[in-house]
């Protein structure tokens, strides 16, 4: 028999949609009898519960929102991408479906809240004092985060970079680098409060650039370069910019405290530990299903 509904099953029985559905969930009053009836029927008729009326039973979507920053086409693209395509698998593999939006300061995340698509939301970047979090902590909305975060209810996956910050520092000192001139891009981002805190954990002397962004602001920041034993750039991005500027020839030892694909085979850089973002990505939907399951499982013992 091909797959049948809920009213079908409670037409066969002669019970209501109700009562089937409170079987089949174990959410409410049914008599054993009942459930073990209803039970029997779907299991010889190869039941299979449809999508649209599961999400009707347990009041949820079995989606979940994806927030990709609104300069992931322009930064960090490969960080991103991996990231992005980690928990879409992980959450396709525990029967989640994903939806893509942008992660802004604008309507975006109002607007999908509103429509009620999703049932939690994963961000791929942590910022501070992010309105978009403050918002769906205030709803009691479930979220999880690809980084560090100070709202009690984030559920966070900490991506060690002050931790790589200071053992790359550790190497740098080791190879006789005592100055350092540290780089950073926006301090809105968490990742560059680690960065420069693990840095500076280890650095007794250590000068701080932050808010290097544009080639202009590279140029501006290495026009003294030469005062340094190395230049630490927060991410591969500002390597990169360093590594094409002008002033390149003041940097005596040139290191990235982001390792990716883009400065593999840039000569005399010494990248930090990073970790694979597929699997940030996969962790961050794994532990936000977790908790959505979680929470349905403590519903339903009420």
């Amino acid at each position: 028999m091909d797959s049948i509904k809920l009213s079908d099953v409670a037409d066969a029985l002669n019970l209501s949609v109700t009562t089937v559905s409170r079987a089949l969930s174990g959410k409410g009053r049914v008599a054993e009898s009942t459930v073990e009836k209803v039970r029997a029927y779907i299991s010889e008729h190869s039941y299979i519960p449809n999508r649209n009326a599961q999400a009707l039973v347990f009041r949820r979507t079995f989606s979940i929102g994806i927030l990709v920053p609104m300069d992931a086409l322009v930064s960090e693209v490969w960080f991103f991408h991996k990231a992005l395509m980690g928990a879409v698998r992980t959450a396709s593999s525990m029967g989640y479906d994903t939806i893509v939006s942008v992660h802004d300061e604008g309507d975006s995340l109002k607007k999908l809240i509103a429509s009620k698509k999703a049932d939690g939301y994963i961000f791929l970047r942590a910022v501070e004092d992010d309105p978009n979090i403050s918002m769906l902590s205030e709803r009691n909305i479930p979220f999880a985060v690809i980084g560090n975060c100070r709202d009690k209810n984030a559920l966070c996956v900490d991506c060690r970079n002050e931790e790589h910050a200071s053992e790359l520092t550790e190497r740098l000192v080791g190879m006789g680098a005592g100055k350092l001139l540290l780089l950073l891009g926006d301090m809105s981002h968490t990742v560059n409060t680690e960065r420069r805190r693990g840095v500076e954990k280890v650095a007794e002397n250590v000068s701080v650039v932050t808010g290097v962004q544009t080639a202009e602001d590279v140029d501006r920041a290495l026009e003294n370069a030469g005062d340094y034993d190395a230049v630490i750039a927060g991410d591969d991005l500002l390597c990169l910019k360093v590594d094409s500027s002008s002033n390149r020839r003041n940097v005596k030892l040139l290191s990235s405290l982001y390792p990716s694909p883009l400065i593999k085979g840039m000569d005399g850089v010494v990248a930090a530990e990073g970790n694979d973002p597929s699997l940030l990505g996969s962790e961050s939907a794994g532990l936000l299903i977790e908790n959505l399951n979680n929470r349905e499982k403590i519903s339903g013992e009420k």
